[in-house]
């Protein structure tokens, strides 16, 4: 009874320490890649990104799968902070005239996500608008050389490892980055209106007229 105890304990602690050496390997890539994430990231990117988001009278959010869970945290962030913003589906989307928001003098922004960067309808919509309307889009994407990135305005790099995607961890250090994106866009965002409103004070203090 002891040995078997004994080797009951020792094939615990084995499988303790084997869990360990796998969360350990997991969180040494996503620290690896959001690092490489942050250092990739263009202060003239977010800028532009920032301006069309303020410019914009809707914000559409689209993905498919895991990317959906960023379009749908971005639209919350987005509706939280007072910017008109919609999640749609596929179906959503395609029930969309492109033409017709623009007939409506509407300026939409479409924030596209997508992990491969070749999602068949996150690609097809980025055609459609581009095409159509010749709306600013911003993807979020681990590849930037694929079609979507081609297809945007501004690509925000989103590196993923292979290592974890026949795993429960699927894509998890390319969800994260994307998360760190859209929360460096908003900062962005915010700054750059924060500034606005400080010079539009500024004005109206010692009554200046903003041209």
């Amino acid at each position: 009874m002891a040995s078997l105890g004994d080797a009951l304990y020792n094939k615990e602690l084995s499988k303790r320490f084997l869990t360990f050496q796998n969360d350990n390997t997991l969180y040494q890539s996503v620290s690896s890649h959001l690092a490489s994430c942050a250092g990739n990231l263009s202060d003239e990117d977010l800028a532009l990104a920032a301006s069309f988001l303020e410019n914009c009278s809707v914000v559409l959010c689209y993905g498919e799968g895991y990317s959906d869970c960023m379009a749908q945290l971005a639209y919350h962030r987005l509706s939280h902070n007072n910017i008109f913003a919609v999640h749609s589906d596929k179906n959503q989307m395609y029930g969309v005239n492109p033409q017709m928001m623009e007939s409506r003098k509407q300026t939409p922004l479409l924030l596209l996500f997508s992990v491969s960067g070749e999602t068949e309808s996150v690609v097809h919509f980025a055609r459609q608008y581009r095409a159509q309307t010749g709306v600013h889009i911003i993807s979020f994407t681990c590849h930037v050389e694929s079609s979507l990135a081609k297809l945007s305005d501004v690509t925000f790099y989103a590196p993923s490892s292979d290592e974890h995607h026949e795993q429960t961890n699927r894509n998890i250090d390319g969800i994260i980055n994307m998360i760190f994106l859209m929360d460096s866009l908003l900062i962005q965002y915010y700054k750059i209106n924060s500034e606005k409103h400080e010079k539009q004070n500024l004005m109206e203090a010692t009554g200046q007229h903003q041209p």
